[in-house]
């Protein structure tokens, strides 16, 4: 199988709306070539005015500097629109790129969600 044919099934997103909360899944490399499909998957759901994004990167593989800008796009659109942004179950990869550029906040998911008080939704 030639290289990009293999690299365009490394990446899958999958996005759920439930009472105003979008839960948007990531599986694979979200890179320079994927981010866009994240950008546009967002801007798809401003239009279902939700209040809560939830971004579970637990399968993401590899992670570059857009994929990062992408993430901060998302919470700081939903900051603009009064809503929040939460990473839940990073993988290595994404955990360490948040961390490095300081917006580990991101991994720090709300109690509603846990079940528990300072949970670090990357565990």
């Amino acid at each position: 199988m030639h290289d990009s044919a293999r690299h365009q099934e490394t990446f899958r997103l999958e996005v759920s709306v439930r009472d105003g909360c979008a839960r948007i899944r990531l599986t694979g490399d979200l890179d320079m070539s994927r981010a866009p499909r994240l950008d546009e998957a967002f801007d798809a759901l401003c239009s279902e005015r939700v209040s809560t994004t939830i971004v579970d990167a637990s399968g993401v593989s590899f992670i570059d500097c857009a994929g990062l800008r992408s993430l901060l796009t998302i919470a700081d659109e939903m900051e603009r629109n009064q809503g929040t942004m939460h990473v839940v179950d990073a993988s290595a990869p994404v955990r360490r790129i948040l961390e490095l550029s300081g917006c580990e906040l991101l991994l720090v998911a709300p109690n509603w969600l846990t079940g528990s008080p300072d949970h670090k939704a990357s565990r």
